[in-house]
C-alpha cells in the first residue's frame, strides 16, 4: 500500500539483483565447512512431472513435507501461506471457500462460478470450483507451491501458479500413525482433532492405506440476541464439525506397471465466517436506531439469525504407469464433486436487513495422458493431452427483511422481498503439450515446452423476484414458483484457444549452485460473470501473462545452508478484474467483473534453510511484490473510473516469516524440541475502492512448540501456543455504506493452546 516513487522502485530493484548476484558468489566465497552426517534432507518433487531434487527445478517452488504439516497444525489450504513467501489466501464467502494470490496474481470474484488464476491439485487432479478448494488437509506425503504461470505441463493453464496437494502412498509393511490434539480456541473454546492413517499390504503385488481425519470445535462466539425469535437466537456461533478419509489402493503386478487409485471423501458443517458490524455514526440508520452498538469483541456478535453452512466433497482419481526400454506412459484420469450450502445473515446485525442462501454443486472429470522419452543420456521429452470437462448448477438468494427501512432502495428494491439467481455452467477444456530437457553442454541445460489449449463455457441463468410476508428468519427459501421472473439469458456460449509455453536455461556455477532465467507465457480462460441482483451480466475475456524470472538455487557449507532466491518482471494484460458494488447500479448489488487493459508486477522471493549445529535449525524467507495498473479505465463500475496508477487489491507488498528449532539430545536417547515461527504480512486494500478503512491489517503472528520425542521415535508428545500475542487483526472489511451504513469485517484466528500426541507403530 506504500506510494513508491519510481526512483524508489527501482532502487528496491536494484537491491533484488544484488541479493541474487550475491547468493550465487556464495558458491565461491564461502570456506568449507564440515560435520560428518549433517546436511539438510533433499526434497524431491514433481514440478515438471518428473522426480527432481527441488533445488535443480529452474522454477521458485516453496515445498512442505507431511511432517512439516503436522507439526504446524495446518488443517486447510488457506494456513500455508504462514510459511509460503508472496502468496496470500482468505475465506471470504464462508470458511471452506478459499481464495488464492500467487506474485499479485488472483482473483476477488467471490461468486461461486469464478475462475481462479492459481490451480489448486490434489494428486495431479485439478480442483476448478472453488466450493471444492477448501479440503481438510491429511496425511499428506507434500505440498507444492509453483509461483508464476502454469502454461505447459500442468492440467488447466493457470496465470498465478499452482499448488499441489501429494497424499501418501501404501508401505510394503504394515504401519501406521496416529495424531491426536486438544486445544483451547480464543482460550476457552474446546477444539479436538484427531487423524491417522494405516499401511497394510494385503498381497506381494497389491497394498492399501486407509487414513481419516476429525475435526471438531465447539461454538466460540457469543451471540448477545437472546429474544426468543427461534433458532436464530441459539448462543453459540461458528462451531466446527468436519471429517475426512481417504483409500489408497497401490498395486505394482510388476516392473512395468503400476496403478494407484485413490477415493477421499469429507463433510464439514458449520457456520459462515462470523462477520461483524462496525456501523457508520449515524443514529437514524437502520442499524443504530434503538440503541444498538457492536460489541467490539471479536468473539461476540449481535446477530438476528445463525449463518449455517454445509460443504461435502468426494474426489476418485486413479494413476496409471507403464514403464518401458524407451521411457514411460501414464495416465491420470479423476473425478470431483464438491457441494456447498450457506444461509448468511449478511448484514451481520440484529436487524431484519439482509440474508440470504446460496448453494453450488460442480461435478468434474479429467483425463490426462502423457508419453515421456528417453532421448539419450541428455535429453527428456514429455508429449501429452489433456481433457477437463465440468458441470456446475448454483443459486443464490438475496432477501430483504422488514428493519430494512429506507435502505431498502439502496439494496435492490424494497423489504420484505427477494431476489434470486439460478445458474447453470458447463465448462470444457482441451489441451495438448510438449516439453524438452536438453543438457547443452555439463553445466549448461535448456528446458522449452509449449501447450495449445481451447476452452469452452456454456452458462444460463434466470432471476427471480418475490415480495413476501412478516419477519423473515431461518424459516427456508420462498417457493421460486410464486416468484416474478425478472429475467431470463437464455442458453450463452462462448470459446477461446491461445499457446502458451516456457523456456529456461539453467547453468551450474558448481555442483551445488546453479542460476537459471526463465521467460513463460501464461493464459487464464474467460469467464461468464454472474450477478448479485440485476439483470446486468458480462463476459470477460481471457487474460495473459509474460513471465521473466531470474534465480539462483544453491546449497552451501557441505549441505548446511541452502539459499534459493529469485526476481520477476510480469508484463500482464487483458487482468481479469471483480469488484462488487453496493450501489444501485444495474439495479442492484451486483458482482462486476471486466477486462484491465495491461499491468505490471514485480518482485522477489528468498528462502533460506540452515542447519548451524546439530542441534539448531533456521528457515526463513522473505517476499516483496510491487503491483500496478498500467492502463485501467472501467466502464462498468458506475462510470468511466481510471484506476491507472493504482495497486492490485488483496496483495501485500511484503511478506516474511522465521522458523527456529532447538533439539536436545538427552541420554536416554531422548530428545527435548523447543521451537518458534513467526510470520508478516503487509497490509492491502481489500477492493478497488480503495477506501482507507477497507483494508486488511498488517500483522505479525508467532507460534511456540514445546516438544519430546521418544528415545525409539515411536511417538511425540507436544504443548504449543499458536498465536501467541493473541493479535486481533482485519482478514477482509467490506464496504456496504450505502446499502447498511456501515462495513462488515472478517477478523483472523484468535490464539489457540492445547496439546498433541502422536504415534508411530
Amino acid at each position: 500500500m506504500k506510494d513508491l516513487s519510481k526512483s524508489t522502485r527501482q532502487a528496491a530493484h536494484a537491491v533484488c539483483i544484488l541479493l541474487l548476484s550475491a547468493a550465487a558468489m556464495l558458491a565461491t566465497a564461502l570456506p568449507a565447512y564440515s560435520q560428518d552426517a549433517l546436511e539438510i534432507e533433499e526434497i524431491v518433487v514433481t514440478a515438471q512431472k518428473r522426480e527432481q531434487s527441488l533445488q535443480d527445478v529452474p522454477i521458485s517452488i516453496t515445498a512442505f513435507t507431511g511432517e512439516d504439516i503436522q507439526e504446524n497444525g495446518w488443517s486447510s489450504p488457506v494456513d500455508i501461506i504462514a510459511k509460503t513467501p508472496n502468496v496470500n489466501a482468505y475465506s471470504v464467502f464462508g470458511n471452506a471457500f478459499p481464495i488464492f494470490w500467487i506474485r499479485g496474481i488472483g482473483t476477488s470474484d467471490q461468486a461461486h462460478g469464478a475462475n481462479s488464476p492459481v490451480g489448486m491439485y490434489a494428486n495431479e487432479i485439478y480442483h476448478s470450483s472453488l466450493v471444492g478448494q477448501g479440503f481438510a488437509l491429511f496425511d499428506l506425503e507434500r505440498v507444492e507451491v509453483l509461483r508464476g504461470p502454469q502454461g505447459t505441463l500442468w492440467g488447466k493453464n493457470t496465470t498465478g501458479g499452482a499448488i499441489n496437494f501429494i497424499s501418501k502412498l501404501p508401505g510394503d509393511e504394515l504401519e501406521s500413525n496416529i495424531l491426536g490434539e486438544f486445544g483451547l480456541y480464543n482460550d476457552d473454546t474446546p477444539v479436538y482433532k484427531i487423524e491417522g492413517g494405516v499401511s497394510l499390504p494385503l498381497s506381494d503385488t497389491l497394498s492399501a492405506r486407509i487414513a481419516v481425519k476429525s475435526h471438531q470445535r465447539d461454538d466460540w462466539i457469543t451471540n448477545e440476541i437472546k429474544d426468543g425469535r427461534g433458532p436464530q437466537s441459539e448462543e453459540g456461533l461458528d462451531g466446527v464439525s468436519e471429517f475426512a478419509g481417504r483409500t489408497t489402493l497401490l498395486w505394482t503386478p510388476s516392473d512395468e506397471f503400476d496403478a494407484v487409485f485413490r477415493a477421499t471423501i469429507g463433510r464439514r458443517d458449520g457456520d459462515h465466517v462470523p462477520l461483524h458490524f462496525e456501523a457508520l455514526d449515524n443514529p437514524d440508520s437502520f442499524v443504530r436506531h434503538g440503541g444498538y452498538d457492536e460489541n467490539p469483541a471479536i468473539d461476540v456478535v449481535s446477530q438476528d439469525r445463525r449463518s449455517p453452512e454445509k460443504v461435502e466433497y468426494e474426489n476418485v482419481s486413479l494413476h496409471l504407469n507403464w514403464n518401458r526400454e524407451w521411457g514411460s506412459i501414464t495416465s491420470i484420469s479423476g473425478y470431483v464433486h464438491a457441494f456447498y450450502n450457506q444461509d448468511a445473515d449478511v448484514d451481520g446485525t440484529p436487524r431484519d436487513g439482509l440474508f440470504g442462501p446460496f448453494e453450488a454443486d460442480s461435478e468434474q472429470f479429467s483425463q490426462e495422458v502423457r508419453v515421456a522419452f528417453d532421448a539419450g543420456d541428455n535429453a527428456n521429452v514429455i508429449v501429452g493431452a489433456y481433457y477437463f470437462t465440468e458441470g456446475m448448477d448454483g443459486f443464490n438468494w438475496f432477501l430483504t427483511g422488514s428493519d430494512l427501512g429506507p435502505n431498502a432502495s439502496a439494496a435492490g428494491c424494497c423489504e420484505n422481498s427477494g431476489f434470486g439467481n439460478i445458474e447453470q455452467r458447463d465448462r470444457n477444456s482441451f489441451a495438448v503439450f510438449g516439453s524438452l530437457d536438453y543438457q547443452l553442454s555439463d553445466r549448461l541445460n535448456l528446458n522449452v515446452g509449449a501447450r495449445y489449449t481451447e476452452d469452452e463455457e456454456d452458462w444460463a441463468f434466470q432471476q427471480l423476484f418475490w415480495v413476501f410476508e412478516g419477519s423473515r428468519f431461518n424459516d427456508g427459501v420462498p417457493d421460486s414458483n410464486s416468484a416474478v421472473e425478472l429475467f431470463d439469458s437464455g442458453r450463452l456460449s462462448e470459446k477461446w484457444d491461445e499457446i502458451t509455453g516456457d523456456i529456461s536455461l539453467t547453468y551450474a556455477l558448481t555442483d551445488d549452485v546453479n542460476v537459471y532465467i526463465k521467460y513463460a507465457r501464461g493464459y487464464l480462460s474467460g469467464n461468464h460473470v454472474l450477478p448479485f441482483t440485476g439483470t446486468f451480466f458480462s463476459v470477460v475475456e481471457p487474460e495473459q501473462i509474460d513471465s521473466f524470472e531470474f534465480g539462483t538455487k544453491g546449497t552451501y557449507l557441505d549441505g548446511r545452508l541452502q539459499a534459493n532466491a529469485a526476481i520477476f518482471y510480469y508484463d500482464y494484460k487483458n487482468v481479469q478484474v471483480s469488484r462488487g458494488t453496493t450501489e444501485p447500479t444495474q439495479g442492484g448489488f451486483i458482482s462486476l467483473r471486466e477486462n484491465a487493459a495491461e499491468a505490471t508486477v514485480r518482485g522477489l522471493e528468498l528462502d533460506v534453510t540452515f542447519l548451524p549445529s546439530e542441534n539448531w535449525l533456521i528457515r526463513t524467507g522473505l517476499g516483496y511484490t510491487d503491483t500496478e495498473f498500467d492502463e485501467f479505465i472501467s466502464v462498468l463500475a458506475g462510470g468511466n473510473i481510471d484506476y491507472s496508477g493504482q495497486e492490485f487489491p488483496n496483495v501485500p507488498e511484503t511478506t516474511a516469516y522465521l522458523d527456529v528449532r532447538y533439539n536436545q539430545p538427552l541420554a536416554s536417547g531422548a530428545s527435548v524440541e523447543i521451537a518458534t515461527d513467526w510470520n508478516y504480512s503487509d497490509d492491502y486494500f481489500v477492493d478497488l475502492n480503495y477506501f482507507p478503512d477497507n483494508i486488511g491489517e498488517s500483522r505479525t503472528l508467532g507460534n511456540l512448540y514445546l516438544r519430546y520425542h521418544s528415545p525409539d521415535q515411536k511417538w511425540t508428545a507436544s504443548l504449543f501456543m499458536r498465536n501467541v500475542a493473541d493479535k486481533e487483526y482485519v482478514v477482509n472489511r467490506r464496504d456496504f455504506s450505502n446499502a447498511l451504513e456501515g462495513n462488515l469485517v472478517i477478523y483472523g484466528e484468535p490464539r489457540v493452546i492445547g496439546v498433541s500426541l502422536g504415534l508411530n507403530f
